[in-house]
Order: structure tokens, then sequence, then C-alpha cells
């Protein structure tokens, strides 16, 4: 079982630090950033990469909020179309909340 918490924790760990440089570099984005803020429009004007790598990262947040560490492949799929379309149909919205919209 330790094993299984070391491996979700690196994962989670390593889309961080993936992620933060994605947005460290926009003029208009500041080095930190409130993952409850992120607006959808922030996050789908990434290119394809970057956007992965922010979608994973709620993912692997999320996942560990709930203590899960387990990964059910079709539901992260599922679940990440469901985010994009939400997010492209509310530029406004954050992520946090295409997320719960789209977990309902």
């Amino acid at each position: 079982m330790k094993a299984k918490k070391m491996v979700s924790l690196l994962v989670l760990g390593a889309s961080m630090f993936m992620v933060l440089p994605v947005w460290a570099n926009e003029p208009t984005v500041e080095n930190k950033i409130d993952i409850t803020e992120l607006t959808c429009k922030e996050l789908m004007r990434g290119n394809d990469s970057d956007r992965e790598i922010g979608l994973a990262f709620y993912h692997g947040f999320l996942a560990g909020k709930k203590n899960n560490q387990t990964l059910d492949l079709h539901a992260a799929f599922l679940l990440t179309d469901s985010v994009k379309d939400y997010c492209l149909s509310n530029p406004t919205a954050t992520v946090m909340d295409a997320f719960t919209k789209s977990l309902k």
C-alpha cells in the first residue's frame, strides 16, 4: 500500500512542477497560481501540452483530496473531455468549477 501512495505522490508532485512553468512565463500571470481561481480561458489558451499538463494536475489534486490512490483511465478521459467542453462554453468559470460541475 505504501508503494501505491508513493507513486500517487510522485505523480502529483511531477504534475505540479510541470504545470507551474506553463503559466510562469506568461506576462499577465504571476509566478504563483491559486488553482481555485484559474479560469477556463487561462487554461484553454495554452498549447495542447500545457493544457493536458494542467488538467492532469487537477486530476491529481482532486484525487489527493479524496485520498484516492487509483486511476481509472477511462473515467479520467471522460472527465477531461467533459471539463474541456464545459470550459469552452464557460471561459470565465474557474477550472475548479469545471471539474466540480463535470463530476456531477
